[in-house]
């Protein structure tokens, strides 16, 4: 299976910083600000398990406030190991600035599904030249933790859709392959041209 049709781009930050359904408030009522590595560790295992390739795209800074606060006992923050275990396996790459213009670019140049809550509205304003209409397209921003498990009815049939269409373009060319070798074998030496 060609893994550049099987892509799925994730916004790492988004996943990351997601606390619905585990919010913390300090005592005024305000929320505070999470750091959940297990619930990108549950996106990247939910792509492969359907078949695909996760690339989570971090941003070095984000990176960098997670990573100082790993051997915290703070409830708000999570396994970091899981984290680096993702980079160290090519599943998390980390990017310097703009994480949001690299998981877009991505997205576009492999028109691959992008897994991000973001409506990209400064980047809109910023990069005109860019074909929002096909990020949308693209974009899959519903999904939700529930029961300790990630869900999203609309990636599974995104993607259910793009492998379905990856294996039937494989099976077509393994297919065309196989006729036009058998078609060689057939022709007699002196029919060649």
């Amino acid at each position: 299976m060609n893994e550049m049709k099987n892509l799925v781009i994730v916004d790492a930050a988004n996943i990351l910083r997601d606390d619905r359904g585990c919010i913390i408030r300090d005592e005024n009522q305000n929320r505070l600000v999470q750091m959940r590595p297990e619930r990108l560790d549950m996106v990247i295992k939910h792509i492969k398990n359907n078949g695909g390739k996760a690339v989570c795209i971090l941003r070095n800074g984000t990176y960098h406030s997670g990573k100082k606060r790993k051997d915290s006992d703070d409830p708000r923050f999570g396994d970091w190991t899981l984290v680096e275990d993702g980079i160290e396996s090519g599943d998390i790459v980390k990017v310097s600035d703009d994480d949001d213009m690299y998981c877009v670019s991505l997205a576009l140049q492999t028109d691959s599904i992008l897994l991000s809550r973001d409506q990209f509205k400064p980047e809109k304003r910023k990069y005109t030249d860019v074909n929002w209409k096909r990020v949308d397209e693209l974009r899959v921003s519903d999904y939700n933790f529930i029961a300790n498990q990630f869900v999203s009815p609309e990636l599974d049939r995104a993607m259910s859709s793009i492998i379905s269409k990856s294996c039937m373009d494989e099976t077509k060319t393994s297919l065309d392959l196989t006729v036009s070798a058998s078609v060689k074998k057939d022709v007699k030496p002196h029919e060649r041209n």
